[in-house]
């Protein structure tokens, strides 16, 4: 079985039949889009259309049943390949030896997580649009402000990652 490179915990880095790695990529990329609102970004006039902010937030909010229906499709799943040492082997990998750990867990809190952060962000995006739909409050948004109306959702992603990790 031919692995990639996002595959190395596959394989053994050391081995001659590890897959070869890839350089990074190199060049300058693809032109960006234009700056809604005119200009490049540097001293341009900035706009925020707030119909946008609110769609944006019902498309994240169409997203929640889907990962919801994830956690409840992952609950029945019981691993169950025999009685044998490798089948163990592959229990104790999916569901941990006491059935309640392995990828089922860390992919049951990963998808909890993402549920949590998709609600907070769908949460701080309509309340952040409703805020900033006068032009006069607008301009009083500072980083530090939108760092403050996102950071709920920002610990649930981080979460995501550190709930994923095995330590494998």
């Amino acid at each position: 079985m031919q692995g990639t490179q996002d595959d190395d915990h596959w394989w053994d880095k050391n081995s001659a039949n590890a897959p070869p790695k890839h350089p990074p990529p190199s060049g300058s990329g693809p032109t960006p889009p234009p700056v809604p609102g005119g200009g490049t970004g540097s001293g341009a006039p900035t706009s925020v259309h707030t119909p946008s902010m609110d769609l944006f937030a019902t498309n994240i909010g169409a997203i929640i049943p889907i990962v919801n229906h994830a956690i409840t499709r992952l609950g029945p799943v019981h691993a169950e390949p025999g009685a044998f040492f490798h089948a163990d082997q592959m229990r104790n990998k999916i569901q941990g030896s006491d059935g309640t750990g392995g990828a089922k867990a860390s992919y049951a809190k990963v998808l909890n997580d993402l549920v949590n952060a998709l609600t907070a962000l769908e949460s701080e995006t309509r309340a952040m649009s409703k805020k900033y739909k006068n032009i006069d409050e607008l301009n009083t948004l500072s980083a530090n402000d939108l760092n403050k109306n996102f950071s709920e959702s920002s610990g649930y992603f981080g979460s995501m990652i550190t709930d994923g990790y095995n330590g494998k």
